[in-house]
């Protein structure tokens, strides 16, 4: 199965920038129904001395706040459950989100949380992303 992914992609860390806790996605992602989809994703954080032992990252669906995507598969909602996953590093700032199967109930908001092991945890969710589904895809053989 081919998967989308919007060409959109913003790295943080340039020399003397100041870090603050902010995320960069684009606006808005339209997906294939029955498709997948990559939703690109960055985010950033302040600065810190402090040693990160592991990262964690939550996506929400909006607005009710369903967990679409947890490393603990036990939390994601229902109809999230096995569609969902993190291709990039979360220790690298790459918070990106794929959704195998999309269906016409997968459009709305979603916004992005993490967690950081030894430092600090954030909520992302001033900068939703959303996600329209375009019918499926037809071939159409003469």
């Amino acid at each position: 199965m081919a998967c989308f992914f919007s060409s959109y992609y913003q790295a943080y860390g340039e020399v003397g920038a100041e870090h603050k806790w902010e995320v960069s996605v684009p606006q808005p992602l339209t997906g294939l129904e029955s498709s997948c989809i990559v939703l690109p994703c960055t985010y950033d954080y302040p600065d810190t001395e402090t040693h990160i032992k592991s990262w964690k990252g939550i996506w929400y669906f909006h607005p009710d706040n369903v967990i679409v995507y947890d490393q603990d598969s036990s939390k994601v909602g229902n109809s999230f459950k096995t569609r969902t996953s993190l291709p990039g590093e979360l220790n690298k700032k790459n918070c990106s989100l794929q959704i195998t199967d999309i269906k016409q109930s997968d459009k709305g908001k979603y916004w992005f949380r993490t967690e950081m092991d030894g430092y600090n945890s954030y909520s992302y969710n001033d900068n939703k992303v959303t996600i329209s589904i375009k019918g499926r895809w037809c071939n159409l053989q003469h």
